[in-house]
């Protein structure tokens, strides 16, 4: 999980241009129509939108009672698919050194096959398509996530363009490990001392979309790429070199995707765990 650029275009112009490339269905020749006659109150929600966001509250926005017919019509301006937001996702995944991460930004498990509404668009149906309403997700996150966002006027979910994610780490393994069985187990623990706001964010974040569940049911293939390059390297390296080798690496992968990514805290773990080195992989223990 990692810090995404905040759109920086004018939010109704990206509206206003995708309501220009829809066309009427051929069953509903008044389609566009009906969106023309919603243009200046939507303009107003965006207005209000940019502005809350602006000072991070968003919670202050109050849902709008809209006809059946309205909210439908706002809805159907958003599809995964559409240039318009294609577009859009790219520009929101491209990083600074020009490189896409397809990782799901909500939980970095599952790669982005759509976009999170952070205000649901169920509730907001005019942020349908307000790009700084759109997080890169995986279906997963957003089938857990629903529409409750938050909480007495708390947000409940982190956002990657309000939240500023610290290089400290706030996401732990613990391992117990024997000759023949391994057990992983994810927790969220603040004995680095992030402010308070920030780590109640955190989690409820990662206890809504049950990451730490979902970390341990995803980690087979970093437990099995860490054995091997144990095995592959001991011949040639002592075990202290290992670590330190191994650990440097993902420790650079942390600077990219994030420093709390799950894999990266598990490939550490793992390579400093003496039960896992010497037991579970089997390596003979050195002794001067």
């Amino acid at each position: 999980m990692r810090n995404l650029e905040v759109y920086s275009e004018d939010s109704f112009t990206f509206y206003k241009d995708s309501v220009k490339r829809k066309r009427n269905p051929k069953d509903d020749l008044f389609y566009k129509d009906r969106l023309a006659l919603l243009e200046s109150y939507v303009q107003t929600r965006y207005q209000l939108y940019d502005e809350k966001f602006s000072n991070d509250l968003l919670p202050e926005i109050l849902e709008h009672d809209y006809s059946n017919e309205e909210e439908n019509d706002l809805l159907s301006l958003y599809s995964f698919k559409a240039k318009m937001l294609g577009d859009l996702r790219i520009k929101l995944t491209t990083t600074k050194n020009n490189r896409i991460s397809n990782d799901c930004q909500n939980c970095t498990i599952g790669e982005v096959s759509s976009f999170d509404h952070y205000l649901p668009k169920d509730l907001y149906p005019e942020f349908a398509i307000h790009p700084k309403n759109l997080v890169p997700s995986c279906s997963i996150c957003n089938s857990y996530k629903g529409k409750k966002w938050q909480n007495a006027g708390r947000r409940m979910f982190v956002s990657p363009y309000l939240d500023i994610f610290p290089n400290k780490q706030f996401l732990f393994v613990e391992i117990k490990a024997t000759k023949t069985e391994i057990e992983i187990d994810f927790l969220i623990d603040n004995r680095n001392n992030l402010s308070l706001d920030l780590f109640e964010i955190i989690e409820s974040h990662y206890t809504k979309l049950y990451l730490c569940r979902r970390f341990a049911e995803n980690c087979e293939r970093v437990i099995t790429e860490i054995k091997t390059e144990f095995i592959k390297y001991s011949k040639k390296l002592t075990i202290s070199d290992i670590q330190e080798t191994i650990t440097e690496c993902a420790n650079e992968h942390r600077s990219f995707f994030g420093y709390n990514h799950y894999a990266y805290i598990l490939q550490i773990a793992l390579t400093n765990n003496d039960d896992f080195i010497y037991d579970y992989v089997g390596l003979p223990k050195v002794t001067y």
